[in-house]
C-alpha cells in the first residue's frame, strides 16, 4: 500500500515537472489544418524516431526549450529590463533547425499553433496561486525583430501598433487552455475530455490561434512571439509570500507567401507522436480575434463579486497582475501602475506546496500525498469568461 501511494507521487511529480512550449504551427482553412507544418527557431523535437518503429526520447528538452522568465539563476521574482525575449538560439531570426522549417501562410491565413499542457490545463491545483485556465497567451508579430529583443519592451506593444518603440503589436491573447486539449492523467479534467474525444485517446495538444495581418508583406518574414503569462499571485502559496513573474516564451519565423500549392510542399520532419486531432477548435476565430482579459479563477482563490467590466476601444490589452476571481460567475483583474508588466510568476517549483514541505519519511508522504488527493478539483473551463480593462505595471 505504501508502495503504491509512493508510486503515485512519484508520477504526480513527473506529470507537472515538464513544461510547455510551442512544438508546431499549422495553418486553418475551413476549421481543418491544412498545409506544411512549420516550427519556431531553433526548435528542438521531444522525441525522434528510433530504430524498428520505436520512438525514443531527446535529451533534455525542456533545457533546449522552456524558456523561462525571469530565470531561476537570476535569483528575482520579477522580470527586468535586461531581460532577453528569445532563448535557446531562437534570438537569430530565421535560425531553423534542419528537417523543421519555418511556417508559410498567406495574408489573412488563420494559424493554430500547438503545444502540450503538461498538466497546467488538467492539474490546475498542483501549484497554488496560478491562474485558471493555464494563464493567459499573447501573441505579438513584427517584421522588424532584434537579436537582443528585450521581454519589457514588447510587451509596451499594443494592438494599434503605437506602443512602446512601435515596432509591433499585439494581434491576440486569450487562454492557455483552448477547451478540449489534456493530457492522459487521473483528473477528472483529463478523465472528462477524454471521454468527450472518444475517437482520439492519445494527448490531445493545445493550441492558440491567431491570424496573419491583412497587410503583411508577401516575400518578407513576419517574427511571431508566443509569450504565456503563469504568474503566481501575492499571497497565496506560503512559499511565495509576494508572488513571481513567471513568463514563457518561443519565437519564430513565418514566412508570408501567396502560393500555398509551393509552400504545402515543403518537406519536415514528423514529430513523433503527433497531435492527432485533424480540425482546430471550433471557435478559432474568435479565439483569434480577441484582446480581451478572459483568465478564469486562480486555484486557491476567496470567492468576491465584481461585476465584468467592457474593455474601452482605446484600451491597451496588456499583461498585469490578475486580483482575486471569484470561482462563481463573474471575474475581475486587477491593474496596477506604469510601464511594463508584472503578471507571471515562478514555476520554480512547479510542484504543489504540500508536496514541496514534505519531509522524508513514507508516513509523512502519504498524508501529504492523500490530502493532494482529496482536493477539491476545478474545472476552469466551466467558469464564464467576462472581458476586462487591463494596464502596464512597472517593474524595477
Amino acid at each position: 500500500m505504501l508502495l503504491s501511494h509512493f508510486a503515485a507521487f512519484c508520477a504526480l511529480i513527473a506529470s507537472i515537472s515538464a513544461h510547455s512550449w510551442l512544438e508546431q504551427m499549422q495553418v486553418v482553412v475551413d476549421g481543418m489544418y491544412v498545409g506544411a507544418k512549420g516550427y519556431s527557431r531553433a526548435y528542438y523535437p521531444r522525441t525522434l524516431p528510433g530504430p524498428d518503429g520505436q520512438t525514443i526520447q531527446n535529451a533534455s528538452p525542456d533545457s533546449h526549450m522552456s524558456y523561462q522568465l525571469p530565470q531561476n539563476s537570476a535569483g528575482r521574482s520579477r522580470i527586468a529590463a535586461s531581460d532577453n525575449l528569445c532563448g535557446f538560439g531562437q534570438n537569430t531570426p530565421g535560425n531553423q533547425s534542419q528537417g523543421y522549417p519555418q511556417l508559410m501562410a498567406k495574408p489573412g491565413a488563420y494559424v493554430a499553433a500547438k503545444y502540450l499542457e503538461n498538466g497546467h490545463v488538467s492539474l490546475p491545483e498542483n501549484q497554488a496561486g496560478k491562474p485558471g485556465s493555464g494563464g493567459l497567451v499573447y501573441i505579438y508579430v513584427t517584421s522588424q525583430p532584434k537579436e537582443d529583443e528585450k521581454l519589457v519592451d514588447v510587451l509596451k506593444w499594443n494592438t494599434e501598433g503605437t506602443g512602446g518603440d512601435k515596432r509591433g503589436k499585439l494581434i491576440s491573447q486569450q487562454n492557455f487552455d483552448d477547451g478540449r486539449c489534456y493530457q492522459i492523467n487521473s483528473s477528472p479534467i483529463s478523465q472528462q475530455r477524454v471521454a468527450a474525444n472518444t475517437n482520439h485517446t492519445e494527448e490531445q495538444w493545445c493550441e492558440s490561434n491567431f491570424q496573419i495581418p491583412e497587410d503583411a508583406e508577401v516575400g518578407k518574414d513576419l517574427t511571431m512571439y508566443w509569450v504565456w503569462d503563469w504568474a503566481t499571485k501575492p499571497k497565496v502559496d506560503p512559499g511565495l509570500p509576494d508572488g513571481k513573474d513567471e513568463y514563457y516564451t518561443t519565437c519564430s519565423d513565418i514566412k508570408v507567401v501567396n502560393d500555398m500549392v509551393k509552400a504545402n510542399s515543403i518537406k519536415e520532419n514528423a514529430l513523433l507522436p503527433q497531435d492527432p486531432q485533424t480540425e482546430a477548435v471550433a471557435d478559432y476565430k474568435e479565439r483569434a480575434a480577441n484582446l480581451t482579459n478572459t483568465v478564469a479563477p486562480r486555484h486557491g482563490d476567496s470567492a468576491s463579486s465584481s461585476a465584468p467590466v467592457d474593455l474601452p476601444a482605446s484600451s491597451t490589452p496588456t499583461p498585469a497582475q490578475f486580483a482575486p476571481i471569484p470561482a462563481s460567475s463573474s471575474m475581475t483583474s486587477a491593474v496596477t501602475s506604469s510601464a511594463v508588466t508584472s503578471s507571471a510568476k515562478a514555476i520554480a517549483t512547479d510542484v504543489p506546496q504540500t508536496l514541496v514541505t514534505m519531509t522524508a519519511t513514507a508516513t509523512q508522504m502519504v498524508t501529504q500525498l492523500e490530502t493532494v488527493t482529496q482536493t477539491q478539483w476545478v474545472d476552469a473551463t466551466k467558469v464564464p469568461f467576462h472581458r476586462h480593462p487591463r494596464r502596464f505595471a512597472h517593474h524595477h
